[in-house]
């Protein structure tokens, strides 16, 4: 309908949109605009699920790129002998300190003995216990006997003489209580005069007993 009242053509009073003019639009293009809308939401679906949508899936489910590793730095083949590490040191054992020998004892004079016995004499007691003395003190010192005798007298009887003499000394120290394991008695006969001669003047020395420390 014109604004002179007159009715359009296609259009009726009965057909109008709400907040439209008060002419309505026909069935037929009321139709066409619903079919219009219809294909332009048709279309924007298809660009949606062909174009937008694989895009942005795409743009999701990339893989985050792969970054190498760095590499270990190789190891050189051999130390330069420059640089080579100085080796550690080495301990050394001290050596154990030697204890000084203990010095000898005193040379003691020897025993003399009467012609053709082995009965100890006074004076020969006097140097026994002086040499107990010394062996008491030091537990560590052994002791050797050697008998003597002149030149008077077969060898037999003198070799037996000697060891006889030697064996006096030896079990009056046993009888002090020093052990006869450090004690040794042996007997020479007339082998071995004082100044290796024999000297007839020189007899009643070499009826004798030695202290030999040992």
């Amino acid at each position: 309908m014109t604004s002179a009242g007159v009715p359009m053509a296609g259009v009726t009073a009965d057909d109008r949109l709400p907040g439209a003019s008060p002419s309505r639009l026909s069935p037929v293009a009321r139709t066409a605009i619903v079919a219009m809308l219809l294909l332009v939401g048709m279309a924007d679906l298809v660009v949606l699920d062909a174009i937008v949508l694989p895009r942005t899936l795409a743009h999701e489910v990339r893989p985050a790129p792969v970054v190498p590793a760095p590499s270990a730095p190789a190891l050189p083949s051999a130390v330069p002998v420059g640089l080579a590490p100085a080796p550690a040191p080495v301990a050394q054992e001290l050596p154990t300190p030697v204890e000084p020998a203990a010095n000898p004892p005193e040379a003691l004079p020897a025993l003399l003995f009467r012609r053709n016995a082995a009965v100890l004499r006074k004076d020969a007691r006097a140097t026994l216990e002086r040499l107990l003395a010394v062996m008491t003190a030091r537990p560590g010192f052994h002791v050797r006997l050697n008998g003597h005798t002149d030149d008077i007298g077969t060898e037999r009887f003198n070799n037996l003489l000697s060891w006889q003499r030697a064996r006096a000394a030896q079990e009056w120290l046993v009888a002090q209580g020093v052990d006869r394991a450090r004690i040794e008695a042996q007997g020479f006969g007339a082998s071995k005069p004082l100044g290796g001669a024999i000297i007839p003047s020189a007899r009643p020395q070499n009826r004798r007993v030695e202290i030999e420390f040992r």
